[in-house]
């Protein structure tokens, strides 16, 4: 299409979306909104005036309006295959019919080879260039025969474009190459390939607060991110089910024993799926409660599950998000302890750790096996939180005037502190 958001009438546009039912206000924003102009003439500007055609470039609403304009060519393509004017084709027996695939302002029409239908096509894009100012290039446009090569040479003349042959490159994808050539889908599978280094690029700087010109240490390992904990340890990591269910449960063949995370993530997937059913060996097959819809299909993918999980409650809100990071690397084993940096080659003068100078600093020993102050306050903070609890209960029960939950954890702070304070002593 010649320049599509230069050419966009705006009477029509308005028309457009008055027929999509957008409010009157709504419009009437959207046509105010619209910029005047001035041209320089002779190093001077001229008055400003309203053009009346073109849509703004740049503008992250002019594709979904111009979007809104061609689908006008489409209904009217529709309306003359509904009329018999024009021909598709029909994929399968009783199949869907197509005559026309439209992505932005590319348009696939299928038609009959026959000179009438030619003529009426063109008069259909006549009118739409009438109506909504958008003309089609028929010059740079293309007419391809499939079974139909003797007319070819009369209706490229009667349409005015030029004749190509099969096959051919429509939106990176060939057409007309035969099935059996695994070579068609190089381009593609090139090409999701580069994205997925883009978004993997991406989502590594974001991890580790890097960019192109600032890098830093990568915590946790790419691959340990990808692919879960308990992964890694399988003994067999091309097992089918079948092979890994143990009366009713799966049973994971380890190569060692597990850690305490990686335990803990087998559990939580264990108890998720439940039991498992007995294999048969019969040929599976796919069943829907009612008719499927990618509609209740999203629907189902946005209901909200009952179970509890760990991750719904390491990102929560009220959490400040540097300590839910603090969490979520213990849970990856990539806290930067004395021992995690010199295992990545850091140079670190000593590994004891610089509470009890003792053991050598790791996560484990740090947050769970660290003895002295660290473990009088892990003990005590049970109990003060137990204590709490149970006294604000026993006050709203004899209706006393209900705390907050910024007072509570206040009170927790309070009493640890005295607590521990009273141990010193």
């Amino acid at each position: 299409m010649e320049k599509a958001f230069d050419n966009v009438k705006w009477n029509a546009l308005l028309c457009i979306l008055n027929k999509h039912g957008f409010g009157e206000k709504w419009i009437d924003r959207l046509h105010f909104t619209s910029s005047n102009i001035s041209v320089l003439v002779n190093g001077s500007s001229s008055e400003k005036f309203s053009p009346t055609n073109g849509s703004r470039q740049g503008d992250s609403l002019s594709p979904f309006l111009f979007l809104l304009v061609v689908e006008v060519l489409s209904k009217m393509l529709e309306d003359a295959v509904q009329r018999r004017q024009i021909h598709g084709f029909v994929v399968a027996e009783n199949g869907i019919h197509i005559s026309h695939l439209q992505f932005a302002d590319d348009t696939l029409i299928s038609l009959n080879a026959e000179k009438v239908e030619v003529r009426r096509l063109l008069l259909i894009l006549s009118t739409f260039e009438m109506l909504t100012g958008i003309k089609l290039i028929l010059d740079k446009s293309s007419m391809i025969s499939v079974g139909a090569d003797v007319n070819t040479e009369e209706l490229v003349l009667e349409l005015g474009c030029k004749a190509e042959a099969m096959p051919i490159k429509y939106l990176g994808l060939h057409l007309g190459v035969t099935t059996r050539s695994l070579s068609i889908w190089d381009d593609v599978i090139q090409r999701m390939k580069n994205v997925e280094m883009k978004l993997t690029r991406i989502m590594r700087n974001f991890l580790c607060d890097s960019a192109e010109d600032r890098r830093k240490m990568c915590r946790v390992s790419w691959k340990k991110i990808l692919y879960p904990a308990t992964y890694k340890v399988c003994k067999d990591k091309n097992a089918s089910i079948s092979e890994m269910i143990c009366n009713g449960r799966l049973h994971c063949n380890t190569k060692r024993s597990m850690s305490d995370v990686e335990q803990v993530e087998w559990n939580l997937l264990c108890n998720e799926l439940g039991p498992v059913p007995e294999f048969v060996d019969e040929e599976d097959g796919i069943s829907y409660e009612d008719a499927f819809t990618v509609k209740r299909c999203y629907e189902r993918q946005l209901e909200t599950d009952g179970e509890h999980r760990f991750q719904k409650y390491l990102w929560k809100k009220q959490v400040p998000s540097k300590v839910s990071f603090l969490l979520w690397a213990y849970m990856h084993d990539s806290v930067p302890t004395l021992t995690m940096l010199q295992h990545r080659g850091n140079n670190v003068a000593s590994v004891r750790c610089h509470f009890c100078q003792e053991e050598d600093e790791d996560s484990d020993h740090l947050f769970c096996r660290l003895g002295g102050r660290s473990i009088d306050v892990w003990e005590k903070i049970h109990y003060i939180i137990f204590w709490i609890l149970w006294k604000e209960r026993c006050g709203r029960s004899f209706g006393a005037r209900h705390k907050t939950a910024d007072k509570l954890i206040l009170l927790i702070k309070q009493n640890a502190v005295l607590w521990l304070h009273e141990k010193s002593t």
